[in-house]
């Protein structure tokens, strides 16, 4: 499991515990791909030094060079791939402007003006070597009046654009959602109900592992 690079920020910080304990790891290579000093310094324009299978230079790590080729597999833990970020308030929704919401690049080029370019970048480099875990799907109030048909429509559209970078996309099994939805259980949000938030537990991110890991290491 040393050979595979594990790419994220608070959500990985949060998976963690659980990684280390379904791998029997007690320190494995991450990097930092997320999180607020990369959204900042990619919002500003901040783009990441490439030399063939080498990158990094980013805004949380600016003196750091990771060499993809060495190793097996590149999993994304979040990567800023989270509903809030599209449809947070969302009330009424026509297709047109789902359409125009999640288009062919809105998962690498974001509502908020970062680019996403770890998840471009990466997977042309290493070409399927890449897997993405995303945000978890997150209970609050504010997430629970979007339709569960645009949190559906939001997540065909990754299922298709991961298919389409040659990236592995894990989804959270059916045992941590709430019934047909497609929102997490309350008991494994780690904050207030009310808050919007997509941080859960670590018994969340235990079952999850446990679900996925043969076939992530496979």
């Amino acid at each position: 499991m040393r050979d595979i690079l594990w790419c994220g920020a608070s959500h990985l910080g949060s998976a963690k515990p659980a990684i280390q304990s379904q791998f029997n790891l007690s320190d494995f290579p991450y990097y930092i791909t997320a999180g607020p000093r990369n959204s900042r310094w990619s919002g500003s324009g901040g783009r990441y030094f490439r030399d063939g299978a080498s990158v990094g230079k980013n805004g949380h790590q600016p003196d750091k060079i990771i060499d993809l080729s060495a190793y097996s597999q590149i999993v994304f833990v979040g990567q800023w791939i989270k509903p809030a970020r599209y449809l947070a308030g969302v009330k009424l929704m026509s297709d047109e402007l789902l359409e125009q919401v999640f288009h062919e690049n809105c998962f690498v080029h974001l509502p908020t003006g970062v680019l996403n370019e770890p998840l471009s970048l990466f997977p042309e480099i290493m070409p399927g070597r890449c897997a993405l875990i995303p945000d978890p799907l997150p209970y609050s109030a504010e997430m629970a009046a979007v339709p569960d048909s645009y949190l559906r429509f939001m997540y065909s559209r990754l299922s298709d654009f991961c298919q389409k970078k040659g990236i592995r996309l894990f989804m959270p099994p059916a045992e941590l959602l709430q019934g047909d939805r497609l929102l997490t259980k309350k008991e494994y949000c780690r904050k207030r109900l009310r808050d919007s938030n997509s941080h859960c537990s670590n018994d969340y991110w235990k079952i999850f592992f446990s679900k996925i890991g043969a076939e992530l290491i496979g």
